[in-house]
Order: structure tokens, then C-alpha cells, then sequence
């Protein structure tokens, strides 16, 4: 049937209906006017009558009017004759409304009736572009629909009974979004733009619905061996998903939450094939439409999905970033507890993802029958992801680089993917084989990710070859006889190192996590500051639980920050970060080390906490001896033991200077410590010179 004949049966069956009405005689005059394609001599009888009628009232009142009451043009029995002309010059008329192959499969699939099938494909006819008249026309219809009850007019024009007309504007068609009330001149109902290329489709058949409506967008590597780290919510989420699968049960929703690049999506098509799961991803982007999708158009292809999938019985739906169902969306007409009856009534289970608990609210997540929250993986976690990526990528990154990688950047897997990917490309070949020059691309997006944050890149310090040398800190202990007192006791401890800059805090710290054969999770304060209110806070408590699950030593640098005296703060931001690092420091049974060179500012609840205070000075004069004798294999001048305020901190910088300027002259070594102390506050030049 083409559509001159499928509009044409609905502008007859509109015709038909008119009852005589002030209301529609504007409207079925215009009407007739425009059937000039269905049956012309009609179309012209009318524009006779319309000029007769014109002069007629003009003799007799001596005034051309343009508007004549429809009564002296045409009768409800003319009307009536014209489309009982009209129905015999097209027999078609007659019978049912023809359906397209496509709608017709459509139709089977989502159990429609047969008048929500013709409101489907008079939906789909008018999606893809209708004759300027027939549209003209059915213009002036949704005139007169507008002045109707919809559930009558429906079974009027679509000539079904009134039980059938109620129930396609109850039933799945208009619920689901597949249709929405037309807003514009066209009438009727339109096809969800978002979604009409899926039922445009030629000869489309169920595996065509299914390739459209449910693309495999997103595809993943990745494995379930790859989240350790939710080893056993993963198995409580496949009992759950298994049982929902044989018992046939309704509302089975598992819901994965974290941070975006934590692996959600990712985690949820691995579990799929692992545990053989025929998953699809509603709501995405098709080969056909990749326009991003609306609100509206992502429920109506859930609810496609939970009716389409009902018959199979190992389909698992996914649902990415389900946040997005409950923002603002105009063109959607879906209310919070239609999309919880959804939740609800589902026969086919449904895994959510999203990025924020926040934006669903307490009457949907108590709808989940279970949840996985995916965090950033510890540093065990993300050294296995480094090497992974590193192989697929063919970049040749040392050991020492991986460990310092995942030691210093606390990101998702999606980011170390990426990084892997960029520094591949970046780089090219032989650019993949330097450490360094990846470990330069990292940092830079790492930055990026954080908003300008630098975090500085940190290689491990400490193996077996280790030069520390605790003889050359001076502190309040004997560290050698204060570690191996610490290596016999039970390693559950707080330690605060205090003292001046580059005395050697962070560096025991570091040494003590090697001799207790335990590695170090290593923060600075910038690491753990957000620009957001709470962030802080809740990098703290991460820092805090990765360290535990890990079985490191967490070394936070510079803790001052989030330990200065509540009585001084000025932000309420202030008060609850140290709140936030007085709790966790409570809480934490392995060990913990902070460094601070402020210890005068800290709050007096934070001293309490620590198990050990140790205070690291400048260095003696043996110590400076010794350690310019162990690090430049020379005899240290007689002036050292004439300078003052030495650090190993200095020693450090001024190697790193010797080894750039080429200088092996003890004296030229001890001129520029010398430099290096007039730096320092208060810094003097050498007693005597």
C-alpha cells in the first residue's frame, strides 16, 4: 500500500466521522480542498460552490465576504457521497491498513496490537517524508483532532474499536517512547527520532533489530583475572545473575559504581564472556545512528530491550551510565517511578554502571539486589595493568619504571591504557623502548586528568644495593639500634619524623618499609589535595585502604597539611581534613609514617596518635665527613667540620650538580656546599672564613 492510499484511508476515515460540528467546518472544508490526489472532481465541486456562494451573499448583501459556513457549500450527506466515491475509485481503502515487513517483525516481537502496529507504521511513514498534499492534509486533521477525545479519534481513523484504541495509548508503544504525541503540524504520533533508523530499515528482521537497537560498542581486552581486587564480588554476582537466569525471576539488577576508567563497563562484558552470557548494551550509539542518545530514547530502547530479550534465556542487559536517566531532558515525558517499575519488573537481569550514587537517589538504589564497587586498584594491581598494557602496546618499560609508575600514580585502568596507547604513538618505535621519555607522557596526562596537578614521577629508592646510610642522620635515636628494635616488634606502628628540610625523613621512611620487606605507598601532600570540598578527604581514606589491602607502608610527605592545629582554622574544609586524617591514623593497624617539617603547627590530638616522634637535625661534623668520604670516595677538606646546617639533602643536590658540571676537585665539592647552605634561611658561611 503506498502511502497516497494509507493517508488516503485515514483522511477518508476522518471525513467520515465529521458529525455536523461549527467546530470542523473550517477543517473538512480545508480537507476536501486538499484531496484533489484522492478524488478531484470533488476538490473542484467545491471551489464552484465556494464562488457561487461568495456571490450569491455578496448580491444580497452588497459586500464580498471570504468566509461562507460550510452548510451552504456542502451537507453532511455530500460528504458522505464524496467518500463512498472516493472508497469505490480505491478498493484498497477497504480493507486493512497494509503494514511494512519490518513493522510487521516489529510487531511480532514486542506483542503489539494490531492498532498499535498501524499507529507504528503511520509513525514510520510520516519519519520518512509523506507528499506535500497528504501532509497539507493531515495538517488539518490534527486540527481536528485536537478539538476530539484521542482514544475516540483514534478508533475512528485507525478503525479500531474503542477497547483497542484505549489500550494502544496505554499499552508498550506509547510507554516505551517507541511513538511520542506529535507536538507539531504532522498529527498523529512521531517515531522516536533518536531511535527511528532502527524501524526504517528494509526487510528488517529480528537479528537487524537486535544489531541496531543493541550494538557491541564497547568491547575490552580485559579479563575477569583482571579484578582480582573483586574477586569475590564478582562471584556473588554471577550466583545472583545465574539463579535470576534458571528461576526465570524478575528485577534481578546488579549495579557497578566508581569512579570513571575504574573498568565498570569493561568488567561487566568480561563477566559476560566468561560466564557465557549473551550481554547487550543498551541505549549506545549504532552503525546506523551514532548521535548521541537522549533521555528518552535510552528508556525506550531499555524497555524494547527487557520485552525483545524476555525469550532468551541467557541474555543479560547493560546499561551504561545509568545517571543520565535522571537529568533534565525535555523532549522525555518519564517519571522516577516509571523507570523504578522498570527496575522492578524486569524479566531480564539488567547491570548498571554509573559514576555517581548521588545522582540516582535512595528509591533506586535500594532496587539493586547487588552492588561492586569499582575503586582505582591498588599498586600491585596496577604494576599487573602496566605490564599488560605494555605488552599489547609493545613498550619496553623496565621494572623499576612499572613499580615507580604504579607507586606514584593512583589511576584508573582506563587512564594506564591510554597512557600506553599515547606513549606508542607518541614515541614510535624506538621511542618504546625509553623508560623515561613514557614515564614523561604519564605525568603530563596524569596532570591533565587532575586538573594541573603535578605529582613528580618516583623510581624505587631502595633494593638490595641500597647507599643509605642512617649513621649520616642525626636524630634523637640511634636509628640503627631504633630499626632493628622495630624489625622484632610487632610492625604495627605511627611514626613522625620532624625536623628541617633534607635531613633525611622521607629517606628513612623509605629505608624502614625495605627493612621490614614491605614497599612503600608513597604520598605527597599534592597528591592528596583536591579543588573539589570533600575530595581531600576521601583521597585520605583511599590512600589509607590501599595501603592496607596492599600490606604497605603508607609514607605521607609534608602531613603537616592535613594535621595543622584545628584551633587556628579559618575554613570549616580545614577542620574536617584533619578530622578525616585523625580517624584514619585511629583506625590503621599497619604501619605509618609522616614527615613534617612544621611540627609546631600540628594539632595536638595528632601528636597523641603517633607511637614514636623522632627529630632529625643537621648533620655533625663526623657525619659530614663521612658521608663526603662515602659519596665522592675522597677525604673530606678540614673546612667541613667548619660548616654548619648540612643536611644529606644537600649532599644529594650537589652530586646531582657534580655530576652535570663534571666536578671531582674535593674543594671545588665543598665550594658548592658551602653555596648550598648560604641558601637556607639564616644560612652563615663557614666559621672562620
Amino acid at each position: 500500500m503506498n502511502n497516497e492510499i494509507f493517508f488516503g484511508k485515514i483522511i477518508v476515515n476522518a471525513l467520515d466521522s465529521w458529525v455536523n460540528s461549527f467546530g470542523d467546518e473550517a477543517i473538512i472544508r480545508s480537507i476536501v480542498e486538499h484531496t484533489a490526489y484522492l478524488h478531484g472532481k470533488w476538490s473542484e465541486d467545491l471551489k464552484a460552490r465556494k464562488e457561487k456562494a461568495l456571490e450569491a451573499e455578496a448580491k444580497d448583501t452588497g459586500y464580498k465576504l471570504s468566509f461562507v459556513a460550510l452548510s451552504k457549500l456542502l451537507t453532511k450527506d455530500d460528504v458522505a457521497e464524496m467518500v463512498r466515491e472516493i472508497r469505490a475509485m480505491h478498493p484498497l481503502m477497504d480493507g486493512p491498513f497494509e503494514l511494512s515487513s519490518s513493522t510487521t517483525t516489529l510487531a511480532e516481537l514486542l506483542d503489539l496490537t494490531q492498532t498499535e502496529a498501524v499507529m507504528l507504521e503511520c509513525s514510520a511513514r510520516l519519519y520518512d517524508g509523506i507528499d506535500y498534499d497528504i501532509y497539507r492534509t493531515l495538517q488539518k486533521i490534527h486540527e481536528m483532532e485536537k478539538l476530539r477525545d484521542k482514544v475516540e479519534f483514534t478508533m475512528q481513523v485507525f478503525e479500531a474499536s474503542r477497547e483497542d484504541a484505549q489500550s494502544a495509548h496505554d499499552g508498550f508503544l506509547v510507554k516505551s517512547g517507541l511513538v511520542t504525541d506529535s507536538r507539531g503540524p504532522s498529527g498523529f504520533w512521531n517515531l522516536n527520532s533518536d531511535i527511528a533508523p532502527a524501524f526504517t530499515m528494509k526487510d528488517m528482521t529480528s537479528d537487524k533489530i537486535e544489531a541496531v537497537l543493541f550494538p557491541a560498542s564497547i568491547s575490552t581486552s580485559l579479563t575477569v583475572e583482571d579484578y582480582p581486587h573483586v574477586e569475590t564480588e564478582i562471584a556473588r554476582t554471577h550466583n545472583a545473575i545465574e539463579e535470576a537466569l534458571s528461576s526465570k525471576s524478575t528485577g534481578m539488577n546488579i549495579m557497578l559504581w566508581g569512579e570513571p576508567g575504574t573498568g565498570k563497563s569493561e568488567l561487566a562484558l568480561a563477566m559476560a564472556k566468561k560466564f557465557g552470557w549473551n550481554m547487550k548494551i543498551v541505549g549506545d550509539i549504532s552503525p546506523i545512528d551514532t548521535s548521541e542518545k537522549s533521555r528518552g530514547a535510552r528508556l525506550a530502547s531499555l524497555k524494547l530491550a527487557t520485552k525483545l530479550l524476555a525469550r532468551d534465556d541467557r541474555a543479560v542487559i547493560l546499561f551504561d551510565e545509568m545517571e543520565d536517566l535522571f537529568k533534565t531532558d525535555n523532549n522525555a515525558a518519564f517519571s522516577k517511578a516509571f523507570i523504578n517499575r522498570i527496575i522492578e519488573t524486569s524479566p531480564v537481569p539488567i547491570i548498571w554502571t554509573t559514576n555517581s550514587l548521588y545522582a540516582l537517589g535512595n528509591a533506586v538504589l535500594r532496587r539493586m539486589v547487588f552492588n561492586i564497587n569499582l575503586e582505582v586498584p591498588g599498586t600491585e594491581h596496577r604494576a599487573g595493568m602496566w605490564r599488560k598494557y605494555s605488552e599489547q602496546y609493545g613498550l619496553e618499560i623496565d621494572e623499576k619504571t612499572i613499580t615507580g609508575l604504579a607507586d606514584t600514580y593512583d589511576i584508573a585502568p582506563a587512564l594506564i591504557h591510554n597512557a600506553a596507547k599515547v606513549a606508542r604513538s607518541a614515541l614510535g618505535q624506538e621511542g618504546a623502548r625509553d623508560s623515561d621519555a613514557i614515564a614523561e607522557i604519564v605525568a603530563s596526562l596524569d596532570r591533565l586528568v587532575n586538573y594541573g596537578l603535578k605529582r613528580s614521577f618516583q623510581k624505587p629508592t631502595y633494593d638490595d644495593t641500597t647507599d643509605y646510610d642512617p649513621s649520616c642522620s642525626n636524630t634523637d635515636r640511634n636509628l640503627d639500634d631504633f630499626t632493628a628494635r622495630l624489625l622484632k616488634a610487632r610492625p604495627h606502628f605511627s611514626l613522625l619524623l620532624f625536623g628541617p628540610s633534607g635531613t633525611g625523613k622521607s629517606e628513612y621512611g623509605k629505608y624502614l618499609a625495605f627493612k621490614l620487606g614491605r614497599k612503600v605507598l608513597y604520598k605527597k601532600a599534592s597528591d592528596l589535595l583536591d579543588k573539589f570540598v570533600g575530595g581531600t578527604e576521601e583521597k585520605i581514606a583511599e590512600a589509607f585502604a590501599e595501603a592496607k589491602k596492599a600490606g604497605k607502608v603508607l609514607l605521607i610527605d609534608e602531613g603537616d597539611t592535613f594535621l595543622r592545629n584545628r584551633e587556628r582554622a579559618e575554613r570549616s574544609w580545614e577542620v574536617s581534613q584533619v578530622n578525616q586524617m585523625l580517624t584514619e591514623m585511629e583506625q590503621h593497624d599497619h604501619p605509618f609514617i609522616m614527615t613534617t617539617n612544621l611540627k609546631d603547627d600540628l594539632d595536638s590530638a595528632a601528636m597523641r596518635r603517633f607511637t614514636f616522634k623522632l627529630h632529625f637535625d643537621y648533620m655533625t661534623s663526623d657525619m659530614a665527613d663521612r658521608l663526603f668520604t662515602r659519596m665522592w670516595k675522597k677525604q673530606a677538606p678540614k673546612a667541613l667540620s667548619k660548616l654548619s646546617m648540612l643536611t644529606p639533602g644537600d649532599f644529594a643536590n650537589v652530586r646531582r650538580q657534580a655530576e652535570v658540571l663534571d666536578v671531582t676537585e674535593a674543594s671545588e665539592l665543598y665550594e658548592m656546599l658551602v653555596e648550598e647552605v648560604k641558601q637556607k634561611p639564616n644560612g652563615q658561611s663557614p666559621i672562620g672564613f
